[in-house]
């Protein structure tokens, strides 16, 4: 069994928890892909932290352009 950090700046937000593989043991090719998948998943997740405050700021801006027309 093996436990991959997803790490953020240094900081663990996550971890992905993986089973014992067949032969017993992880091969160096193993742990090389189970880092990058570490790596994958902390990226995905800045991706949609980054998209969610899009979505917000824009929110935001059609709130205030809505606004804007009713007072005026």
């Amino acid at each position: 069994e093996a436990v991959v950090p997803v790490l953020r700046e240094g900081e663990l937000i996550a971890a992905v928890f993986v089973g014992a593989p067949s032969q017993g043991y992880f091969d160096l090719s193993a742990v090389r892909w189970l880092r990058r998948l570490g790596q994958s998943i902390a990226r995905a997740a800045r991706s949609a932290e980054l998209a969610r405050g899009l979505l917000r700021a824009d929110r935001l801006a059609q709130i205030g352009t809505l606004s804007a027309g009713i007072v005026h």
